[in-house]
Order: C-alpha cells, then structure tokens, then sequence
C-alpha cells in the first residue's frame, strides 16, 4: 500500500516539519471573516492543495482519565477537537482532517516513560492484558492506518478518530 501512496508528502508535527514544505505565496490577509487575527495554523493550511487529508495524532489516553497523564490527555483531546473543528473550516476547499489515536505501542516513547528492564516488562504485560488483541500494537500497524487516511480510499471519512488500540478502548 506505502507504494502507491509515493507522492504523499506527510508532515508529522506541522510546527516543527512545516519549514520542509516548499514555500508558496499566500494571501497577505490574515483577517478572517469575523476580524479576528488568523492562527499560525490558518495560515499553514493555505498551503495545502485542495482535496488534501491532513491527519493528526491523539492517543486513547483522551478517554481513560488515568492517573498522573492529565494533562497529556487533556492536550489529546484538544487534538481530537482541532481535527472536527478544521474539517469543518476546511471542507469548502474539499481537504479532510482525520485523528489517529494509538495506544500502547512499542515505542521509544514507551520505554522513556517507564525505563527499561522489569518495570517495562511489566507495563508490557499488563496493557496485553487489557486489550483485546492479547499484546502491544507495533509502530508499522500506526503507520498503516495514517497511510489509509492519506489515501483516496478513505475519501469520505472525515472529522473522525480512528483509534489503532488492539481494541483495548472498544471492549
């Protein structure tokens, strides 16, 4: 599938990966419609093509309310919201916004949090045991749903959360 999607050009964290993107001439208004000052993000869409998918990255962490992640849930939900919300700003010029939220996957991310050794081995076993599939998600199957999203095959899924969990939020 990664093969027919080549000239995609996928932009992880638009703060960070938006300068990577050849530069084009936007409109020098940054009024919008009700006065007020357009977002540094409002005016980064203006260089999307017409039709594009933009997909963003949540977590199911949004959901669950657990213990000490407040505040990275909160910023999740927050995604989770930006992606409704720009979809529905967007849809004139045909561009789709969609969230993935992955749980646990084995990550980098994952073994910075809880280190290594027993004490990762143990939060390994105990999301399997939460989630339906039986073990942790892997970063390709992630990867496979963003591509979907980028793809023309999911042109009517829009303003959605697609959550990439082994089920473990769905159960």
């Amino acid at each position: 599938m990664l093969n027919a999607l080549s000239d995609l050009y996928p932009i992880a964290n638009a703060s960070s990966d938006i300068d990577r993107v050849p530069r084009l001439r936007a409109s020098r208004s940054s009024e919008s419609t009700s006065g007020a000052r357009c977002s540094p993000y409002r005016r980064r869409f203006q260089l999307l093509n017409d039709g594009a998918s933009v997909i963003l990255t949540a977590s199911t962490a949004a959901d669950n309310g657990q213990e000490a992640f407040g505040t990275y849930a909160a910023s999740k939900a927050a995604i989770r919201s930006f992606a409704r919300t720009w979809s529905n700003e967007l849809k004139g010029r045909g561009i789709r916004v969609n969230t993935v939220s992955p749980g646990g996957v084995e990550t980098p991310g994952l073994t910075d949090i809880f280190g290594g050794g027993e004490a990762l081995a143990v939060v390994k076993d105990h999301v399997a045991a939460t989630v339906a599939k039986g073990r942790i998600g892997r970063p390709e199957e992630v990867a496979a749903t963003v591509a979907f999203l980028a793809s023309e095959q999911s042109s009517y899924i829009v303003g959605a959360n697609i959550y990439v969990d082994g089920g473990q939020n769905q159960i």
